[in-house]
């Protein structure tokens, strides 16, 4: 039952997702419509609903969601069977019509913040997850990285590191 009631929850950050998405954009008066970006999550875990079943005539932008790098070196483990998924997940979505932009998240509300902690305190770090952030965009077909930092300012180690990660 664990497990239902978390698939449940992606379902509703998804919708929650789309709703807020869609209703800011949609307000914004300065916004033309092909400027309007819908986006929803794609939960990882769910077997059930595979990346060929989204119709991308509703969102321009689909989120694969989670990866996390390791807290020490930041780099991805990433394993067979998700290598797999994550090229199924942007091969499917960019054959589709409309084509669809593809992102994967980093982070969410269950991950450890002391990943993105660890990973601002220096220049060297946020170098390093910089750079290997795009290696696993580029290397599974990604068009954009959504950094998902919740809670970023519960946590003194920040230390006002954030803004270097930004353009």
């Amino acid at each position: 039952m664990a497990d239902l009631k978390g698939y449940n929850n992606y379902y509703y950050y998804l919708c929650v997702f789309v709703i807020l998405t869609t209703t800011t954009c949609c307000s914004m008066a300065t916004t033309s419509p092909s400027d309007v970006i819908k986006g929803a999550y794609w939960p990882s875990g769910a077997s059930d609903l595979p990346p060929s079943s989204i119709d991308t005539t509703l969102f321009t932008h689909i989120y694969y969601a989670f990866l996390s790098p390791n807290n020490v070196t930041f780099k991805f483990d990433i394993s067979n069977s998700t290598t797999s998924m994550l090229l199924d997940f942007t091969s499917t979505l960019h054959a589709k019509k409309p084509p669809v932009k593809t992102l994967f998240s980093i982070g969410g509300a269950g991950e450890d913040l002391s990943i993105f902690s660890n990973m601002v305190s220096s220049g060297h770090s946020r170098r390093s997850f910089i750079e290997l952030s795009i290696e696993v965009a580029r290397k599974f077909g990604f068009n954009g990285i959504d950094l998902d930092w919740e809670l970023i300012s519960s946590k003194p180690k920040r230390n006002g590191k954030f803004g270097p990660l930004t353009p």
